[in-house]
């Protein structure tokens, strides 16, 4: 009896384990109205590469009705044809104010209706008044989850920006401004329950063109993209510690198994 008791609690640590990673995400690639398709798909492929394991991903070419039921909502639109509507902005508000995590992508000076809608959405949540700015490519990766892997720099292949961070933090900056902003929970004054993090830049997703750095500045933005409030990582990036401990959870859990159907015979 006591040997049985073990092993369901046991169980019940590593389906609690589990479940404690698992979001419901929303991707919203803009397929429909790319003029890079090749770009638009290998985006949205990559991140359910980098960034899918443990979670339940929908993509979408436009923004639903409701948000609601998403723990996760990334806008992977770059482009022109493109902006945020007047109604994608309401709705982003709205989810932000629920509690919900957000990602949103800018670009370099060439996609200005994409970048204006975009700084007009962060001003809407409360997250300041920011001017657009081509900062260069080369920057410093500052914050946590952003230097994990040992990542210190970045240089994007051609990355718009802003001149300060407005009341979030750049992830990746310069003397000049900014490519990657966050807010983490309690410093968007419109949404304090949210979290939003905007990288003016799409090529750092896409497999062809990008460099080891990017990459992991990719893993990295995706831990963020799992953290409750911006704080409390509960992504499950290779290697990671929750990573280890799922395996371990699996490999006791077969071997008890093993070890009980043994003394039954």
């Amino acid at each position: 009896m006591q040997k049985k008791l073990i092993l369901h609690l046991a169980a019940a640590l590593c389906m609690a384990s589990g479940a404690a990673v698992a979001d419901n995400v929303l991707l919203i690639n803009g397929s429909g109205r790319t003029p890079s398709p090749s770009t638009t798909t290998g985006t949205t492929n990559n991140w359910l590469t980098t960034c899918g394991a443990g979670h339940t991903v929908t993509v979408a070419d436009t923004p639903p009705a409701s948000l609601a039921g998403y723990q996760q909502v990334w806008d992977l639109r770059f482009a022109n044809q493109s902006p945020l509507t007047t109604a994608d902005q309401a709705a982003y508000l709205a989810y932000l104010q629920s509690g919900g995590r957000m990602f949103v992508m800018g670009e370099n000076i060439n996609l200005g209706a994409r970048n204006a809608t975009v700084i007009d959405f962060i001003d809407t949540a409360g997250g300041g008044a920011l001017t657009f700015v081509d900062p260069g490519n080369a920057q410093a990766v500052t914050g946590v989850p952003f230097t994990d892997g040992g990542l210190s720099t970045i240089v994007w292949w051609a990355a718009g920006g802003t001149t300060t961070p407005g009341s979030g933090v750049f992830a990746a900056s310069n003397a000049n401004g900014g490519s990657a902003i966050v807010w983490r929970t309690g410093t968007l004054a419109n949404a304090p329950t949210g979290t939003l993090a905007v990288v003016f830049d799409v090529s750092f997703m896409e497999p062809p063109s990008r460099t080891p750095n990017e990459d992991q500045f990719f893993r990295n933005l995706c831990a963020f993209g799992s953290m409750r409030g911006g704080g409390a990582a509960v992504a499950v990036p290779a290697n990671s510690p929750w990573a280890l401990w799922s395996l371990a959870c699996a490999l006791g859990l077969a071997a008890m198994v093993i070890l009980r159907k043994r003394r039954h015979n």
